[in-house]
């Protein structure tokens, strides 16, 4: 049986979608780095289909305001990420570990993958009901990060859940 070294891990990666599970793993991972002296890197991951709809919906309103630029709406949105991420920081009770926020796009496990190279563990949310069918099809990002992940993932539930 493999145990938990918690000795090497200086930096975690916390992936973060706003959910309450990902609000559950966020205080997971900081309380764990606060214990060991690990800082985090907190990432939220804009999916493409996002950036397509701010585009698409800014390319509608060109036909009424000239002044409608996609590049830019979509450079505010990721700045607007950027700001929820160091405002949720900012209500972690105090004394937290270093914390950096980081905002990606595109497909998460692999934006996920990206950034997991350059840590030590990786701390998630776990959903609870899944669809068999999504799976099949699909796969989760967090089973995918469980499979190709270069370093270890934590999964972290809410109390509760099955």
């Amino acid at each position: 049986m493999n145990t938990f070294d918690s000795e090497g891990i200086r930096k975690i990666l916390v992936a973060y979608d706003f959910s309450k599970q990902a609000d559950n793993a966020l205080d997971f991972g900081v309380d764990l780095a606060r214990r060991i002296g690990a800082e985090i890197v907190l990432i939220t991951v804009v999916n493409p289909r996002d950036i397509e709809a701010i585009e698409q919906a800014v390319n509608r309103t060109l036909l009424v305001d000239v002044d409608a630029h996609p590049e830019k709406q979509v450079r505010q949105f990721l700045e607007e990420r950027i700001e929820q991420l160091k405002d949720r920081i900012s209500n972690l009770p105090s004394p937290h570990p270093v914390i950096r926020p980081l905002v990606r796009s595109g497909l998460p496990h692999e934006e996920l993958m990206a950034e997991a190279v350059k840590v030590d563990l990786v701390v998630m949310g776990a959903r609870g009901k899944k669809s068999a069918l999504r799976e099949a099809l699909v796969g989760s990002t967090a089973e995918k990060l469980f499979h190709l992940c270069p370093v270890p993932v934590l999964s972290v539930r809410l109390r509760g859940e099955a």
